[in-house]
């Protein structure tokens, strides 16, 4: 059974973790703002109280509808559907071969000079009509099919290498997005507090001229704050332009909502089990079968080929009336030819044993990519929980704190400071561990066909 991680709220962080969590408004046709509205907050809360099984199941329809956007938008994914039907016609070109190949020629010749009367041609209009059709070629033309449906394969492998390259892409930029609003809330609400803060201290200084040296300070955590701020916004806006070229100006909203599929953790044992369906393993060895069956054209060409020849039309061209027509069988094999045939023989047999290795070298390659993400992803949702306990314990200190020095006088403004910095500081960090690591198992699902094998745009 894969582990559920639940992540449990805290004061300041119940709204960054339900942030990731979010079941998203399918209606909004405009681009989402940078700040939660009061109506997503509210679906926000209401989203935690579902079922696990209810709450990924609502995640996984809008990332299916998220997907679907990007693959309906991306002109890549039509290319490589293109190329597709491109390579079935190539497939019906070299089943073409097995047929008679029947041509016909008409022609009116007028000819003069010292060539005798009986000979010259006075424009008589004639014809010819010739077929040939190989009757044992050893498995050349077998060969040539197979090759070309292996190319075929390749390119449908690579068709599917596109689709899970761009999900992968739009689920990571869509988490990025949402990554980043999230801190935008974490970092206003950091900037309300100090500004709170700030409040207090200015009706202070005026009673006690002594304290403006304090009035300085915190006014220098604010524009601190502030600019952390305008460059968290300056990242929504860059990741916003880069989701309306993925999934289309009008459907950033389908972001929403798509991140409780990635709170999961994958059963990475059975991804690296089923390596040999990941399209790019696919495609190079639908790659290594062209190769092979390249190999058994070029060695078929060394041996006799057999053909049935024959022809009907004019016997005398262009000169004088008179049909007739011919049959042969025709048997031909090289005899000499420089090697030329011999070289290409042991060539494709090198192609071959070359493509054995690059199928080896991209197993091993996209396994260890798998069990890499896999540990760093998994640590980061560990480390995200050790977070929420951190952020939990640390908010009540703040809250004393803010206590005793408005009310008591305990604590010194630095203290104060100090620990709202540490609590923006926590959920910071919190917010950005779990969405890398969610962004790591989208990665892992991505390349195992999970996301774009559940969508509706195959």
């Amino acid at each position: 059974m894969n582990a559920k991680i639940k992540l449990q709220p805290t004061l300041l962080a119940s709204v960054v973790t339900m942030a990731i969590l979010v079941m998203g408004t399918a209606a909004h046709a405009q681009l989402p703002s940078n700040q939660f509205t009061a109506e997503e907050l509210k679906v926000l809360r209401d989203f935690n109280a579902l079922s696990d099984k209810d709450r990924i199941k609502a995640s996984d329809t809008q990332l299916k509808k998220m997907v679907r956007f990007a693959i309906e938008n991306s002109p890549l994914v039509r290319e490589a559907k293109l190329n597709i039907i491109a390579a079935n016609e190539d497939i019906n070109a070299a089943k073409g071969s097995r047929y008679p190949q029947i041509t016909g020629t008409g022609q009116s010749r007028v000819s003069g000079g010292d060539i005798p009367l009986e000979g010259r041609a006075t424009g008589r209009l004639s014809y010819n009509v010739a077929a040939q059709m190989p009757l044992y070629d050893w498995g050349k033309i077998d060969a040539l099919i197979e090759g070309k449906s292996s190319a075929r394969d390749a390119t449908v492998a690579r068709f599917r290498l596109q689709g899970q390259a761009l999900a992968i892409e739009a689920t990571k930029t869509c988490l990025e997005y949402n990554k980043q609003r999230a801190l935008l809330t974490i970092t206003d609400e950091y900037i309300a507090n100090v500004d709170k803060i700030l409040g207090m201290l200015g009706k202070i200084a005026k009673a006690d001229a002594g304290r403006a040296s304090e009035l300085i300070q915190t006014k220098s955590r604010v524009l601190q704050a502030k600019s952390s701020q305008d460059a968290v916004r300056s990242k929504i806006q860059e990741t916003k332009f880069k989701l309306e070229r993925i999934l289309g100006k009008d459907n950033v909203a389908s972001c929403h909502g798509i991140a409780a599929s990635f709170i999961v953790d994958p059963d990475i044992e059975t991804i690296r089990k089923n390596i040999k369906r990941h399209p790019q393993i696919e495609a190079l060895e639908a790659e290594r079968q062209f190769q092979k069956k390249s190999l058994d054209q070029v060695s078929a060409s060394r041996k006799p080929l057999v053909q049935l020849s024959s022809s009907y039309g004019s016997l005398y061209p262009g000169v004088a009336a008179g049909e007739g027509y011919n049959v042969s069988l025709l048997v031909t094999a090289p005899i000499f030819d420089g090697d030329i045939l011999r070289s290409n023989e042991r060539a494709a047999v090198e192609r071959v044993n070359a493509s054995d290795e690059r199928l080896e070298e991209a197993t091993r390659q996209v396994d260890s990519q798998y069990r890499e993400k896999y540990e760093s992803a998994n640590s980061g949702i560990k480390r995200a929980q050790d977070f929420t306990a951190l952020l939990e314990v640390n908010d009540r200190v703040r809250k004393d704190f803010f206590l005793q020095w408005s009310s008591l006088g305990r604590r010194s403004l630095f203290e104060l400071l100090s620990i709202e910095q540490e609590q923006y500081s926590l959920q910071s960090n919190y917010i950005v561990t779990l969405f890398d690591s969610m962004s790591g198992y989208a990665e892992i699902m991505g390349n195992a066909g999970i996301i774009y094998g559940n969508s509706d745009s195959k």
